[in-house]
Parts: C-alpha cells; structure tokens; sequence
C-alpha cells in the first residue's frame, strides 16, 4: 500500500470504491506506482474529484461507477501465520520498501459496508 495512503485510510471510517474499466487502467497504474509527494496524481491524470453524498471521501467524476462505504472491521495480517514459502514469495524482506512494485511490508485486511451506490 502506498505509505501516502496508509496513514489518512487507517484514520478514515469511510471511503469511496469505484469501478476499474480497462480505460482507467492505466491511470490507475500510474497512480498507484508513483508518490504524491512529488506530483499532483489528480491533475496528471486530469481527474476529477466529487463529493461523496453518504460519506466524507470524494469519488472521481471519470470512474462512474461509485460505492461509498464505511469501514465495519480491520485486522493486520497475522504474519506467523502466514506460511514461510508465501511470505519468501509475496513479502520479500531483502527488497526496500521504496523499491517500484516492492511488497516489503505486510497488509491490513479491511471490511465495509456499503452505504450507497450510484453511477455519475
């Protein structure tokens, strides 16, 4: 997960979830491989954020197909459970966490429920 995410998502109790088609793919790819510490993600991709109407967090206008949700249950992975021959090939520990498509770091798993639905 982006380390720029993670902080305000583990905070937030809400959030919107919206349709990957094939034509956003790639901004998708963009946006999900470069930090928005040094760049404006949005403008790059000329997207456009919306008011969400049941929640806090904004949908993008270009990604019509929008599910607000609010988070009922998160758990962070339970790392001794995770069998040594996984971990080897999705966790690798000898690659830095700031290396392109690195995967250092372990997830938390989140749940919600979804609160409204709705195309722009």
């Amino acid at each position: 997960m982006n380390r720029q995410i993670f902080y305000p998502l583990y905070y937030i109790v809400q959030g919107t979830v919206q349709e990957r088609t094939p034509e956003i793919s790639k901004v998708i790819g963009y946006i999900g491989s470069r930090s928005g510490r040094d760049i404006n993600k949005l403008a790059d991709c000329n997207l456009t954020l919306i008011k969400g109407i049941e929640v806090n967090s904004p949908a993008i206008k270009e990604i019509p197909l929008t599910l607000e949700c609010k988070i009922i249950y998160q758990q962070e992975q339970e790392i001794n459970n995770i069998p040594h021959e996984l971990k080897e090939q999705f966790n690798p520990q000898n690659i830095d966490s700031d290396a392109p498509m690195a995967n250092k770091d372990f997830h938390t798993v989140y749940c919600g429920e979804i609160v409204n639905a709705y195309i722009l």
